[in-house]
């Protein structure tokens, strides 16, 4: 219930403003500062024009929160549960935040702010050797080729990806589209998905369908009190909204005509599932036929697999005509471990690289190669090298990383070998 408390506050200031008929207040920043809260929610940084959140302190949260991945999507360094009492008394004070080493100072003295920017100085540095790293081709040390696609959230940072060395978006996060707080209509969706193929200049774009239980932008809507993160979450809330989802699939038909775009379904448990979704795309085709409207017959359409028991039933989804598939550590590593990962004092189960994974993925892989079905690895610990270099060993070449970790990530692929 804590975990969710800023969402109920947000959600009941939006009641109240709608009962006054007063605007929804957003964030306001009339210069660039670094941002101290008990929590944050999504809303607050994409809120606030580019540029104007330097770092994020917040008293209370996890890392593991969507805040906190988008804050690193957007390349704001941030630290988590600093406690109440930083917050008491530090507006409008001078700060130093070291993300790096979880450390923050107020009121810096000569000495401290000289050691700071001496820090600044070797970190710029330090990246302008990862990005010599973007000019070399994507292989192992022995010769072997790997892919190395983004986690992205729209067409900004997909574009700060491609400059990243990123050879296209492996994630894409469709539901923070719906941050206004209403659900697009085809057309505007439309244009959503053709400006992200834009931004990734002819790479391929895998689009994930609404996953409102898990981004919590839109965690509310058309769940009820049946709503939990093990219930009607991802394909399972979009099977029960008929019109919505095949609203999202006509949009989604029509931008594949316009470049290599691919979908997937999230939190797809059975292949029951799978088949009761694509049953839903062939609709949309017909409609769109229908209509006359020009969309992309051959569209490629995948399974994230965040849900155990897909991963120890992949091979029937092979057998039913997946196109590709992708693991999603994030969600799959909580559902193994049993271990919320917004929990802070859970996270010592939260292991993905554990024993249990490993034998999860090799499963997937294993069912995958009867019929050359690719497979790619994404979610915040593909962005870890030491865990990169793992999943390497056990046959995986395509990874799907946040834009600021690709480079990191490439230089441990670079420098691995493989079995």
């Amino acid at each position: 219930m804590q975990l969710r408390s800023v969402d109920i506050l947000d959600a009941t200031r939006r009641v109240i403003n709608i009962l006054t008929n007063r605007p929804r207040m957003w964030l306001a920043l009339d210069h660039p500062v670094i941002l101290a809260a008990d929590r944050l929610m999504p809303t607050d940084l994409f809120s606030v024009p580019s540029g104007m959140i330097l770092g994020i302190i917040t008293a209370e949260g996890s890392g593991q929160s969507h805040a906190a991945i988008i804050a690193r999507a957007m390349n704001i360094p941030g630290l988590v549960q600093v406690g109440r009492d930083f917050l008491d008394d530090c507006d409008g004070r001078t700060v130093i935040l070291d993300a790096t080493k979880g450390e923050c100072t107020l009121d810096p003295d000569a000495v401290v702010r000289q050691q700071a920017e001496t820090r600044i100085c070797e970190l710029q540095r330090e990246n302008a050797e990862m990005q010599r790293l973007s000019a070399l081709p994507n292989c192992t040390k022995n010769g072997q080729p790997f892919e190395l696609l983004a986690n992205c959230f729209g067409p900004e940072d997909i574009d700060t990806a491609m400059q990243s060395g990123a050879r296209g978006v492996g994630l894409l996060r469709s539901s923070y589209m719906m941050l206004p707080g209403r659900i697009l209509d085809e057309q505007e969706q439309y244009f959503f998905y053709s400006s992200c193929l834009a931004a990734a200049k002819g790479c391929p774009v895998t689009v994930r369908t609404f996953d409102f239980g898990a981004d919590r932008t839109m965690a509310d809507a058309y769940q009820g009190l049946q709503s939990s993160k093990l219930g009607l979450r991802g394909i399972r809330n979009s099977l029960r909204q008929p019109r919505q989802f095949e609203t999202q699939l006509c949009a989604l038909l029509r931008a594949a005509a316009r470049g290599p775009l691919r979908v997937m379904f999230p939190m797809v448990t059975t292949v029951e599932d799978w088949d009761a979704a694509m049953r839903v795309v062939e609709r949309c085709r017909d409609h769109l036929k229908e209509r006359g409207v020009p969309f992309n017959e051959d569209t490629k359409f995948g399974v994230m697999l965040s849900v155990p028991a897909a991963c120890l039933t992949a091979e029937e989804f092979v057998e039913h005509g997946v196109d590709f598939l992708v693991i999603g550590t994030n969600d799959l590593t909580q559902y193994t471990h049993a271990a919320d990962r917004e929990l802070a004092s859970a996270e010592h189960y939260y292991r993905p690289a554990s024993k249990a994974m490993k034998k999860l993925i090799t499963m997937v892989m294993d069912a995958a190669k009867v019929r050359n079905v690719p497979v790619t690895i994404c979610g915040l610990a593909v962005g870890n090298p030491a865990n990169t270099v793992q999943y390497l060993q056990l046959g995986l070449r395509s990874f799907s990383v946040s834009p600021q970790n690709l480079l990191g990530t490439k230089k441990a692929l670079l420098e691995a070998e493989t079995k």
